[in-house]
């Protein structure tokens, strides 16, 4: 079944996955701490293991959790006099292939100060995914720093505005309003004069302001006095580049197209020299 209700009294049990894609909608796909409890505080308890105490993260829907006041011991290998070392611990899902999830931790040892851990994406279907939740610096024998590698949420961050915002690049208009963490409701408007010809994916026509995780496609409505004259579709890519796929028209054309975009900042944390409208 392609279109199924979810929430609601159908015969059906909620799935697993059904509840990640709720999350993530909420969340965004990033591996982000939740204000919940101590927030996975991390502490020195030698210089082979470091606590984490409790709190959740959610990483592509899927909610991991240290029970309160309680907490995770990972322990980590003696460094050697003289030399820096970098390890990362975290958390690694995996499914099996009778279809059971878990969670395990890990240390990956001397992984380097720049150093990432393996990402998958869990929505396209992969088995295992890790998530690096601090870097440890280790100067000789000694634990030096434990420096963060998720973001904390705050209850701000998932806070929806009430009111859009507009900000625009000749000749497109763009409107927007946060609708949670890292997720964007927009509308993207222009007018081009004269004749219009048919559009490709190829043709860059215009820019947007932000940057987007991914490219995305939306619908574009192409109107002339309140009336629906044609329908195509647009384009946002990585290079913040606006392509359209639309057909010809003889005279002054608005173009209308709107969606929900995953965008790489937080609109709480963009300049985008906005006014509320």
């Amino acid at each position: 079944m392609a279109l199924r209700l979810v929430t609601g009294k159908t015969g059906e049990n909620v799935t697993a996955a059904q509840d990640a894609a709720l999350y993530a909608g909420l969340a965004g796909l990033e591996a982000s701490i939740l204000p919940i409890g101590e927030k996975m505080r991390a502490s020195k308890i030698s210089n082979n293991s470091i606590r984490i105490y409790d709190g959740c993260v959610i990483d592509q829907g899927r909610l991991y959790m240290i029970d309160p006041n309680t907490y995770q011991n990972y322990t980590i290998d003696s460094g050697n006099q003289g030399v820096i070392r970098y390890d990362i611990i975290g958390l690694q899902y995996t499914k099996s292939g009778a279809g059971d999830e878990s969670v395990s931790t890990f240390v990956k040892k001397n992984a380097g100060e720049n150093g990432t851990v393996t990402t998958n994406s869990l929505w396209d279907g992969a088995s295992t995914t890790q998530i690096g939740l601090y870097r440890v610096k280790l100067n000789g024998l000694a634990i030096e720093s434990i420096i963060p590698m998720c973001k904390t949420l705050t209850n701000a961050d998932n806070a929806a505005w009430t009111t859009s915002k507009t900000t625009s690049r000749d000749p497109w208009i763009l409107t927007y309003r946060k609708i949670g963490y890292k997720l964007m409701q927009f509308q993207l408007q222009a007018v081009f004069r004269g004749s219009q010809l048919e559009h490709n994916t190829d043709e860059v026509v215009g820019y947007t302001p932000i940057f987007v995780k991914e490219a995305f496609y939306f619908p574009v409505w192409m109107t002339v006095a309140g009336g629906v004259a044609g329908i195509g579709v647009g384009m946002v890519n990585e290079k913040q580049e606006i392509r359209l796929s639309t057909p010809a028209f003889g005279s002054d054309v608005q173009y209308v197209g709107f969606g929900i975009a995953s965008v790489i900042d937080d609109l709480d944390d963009v300049d985008l020299d906005e006014e509320d409208v």
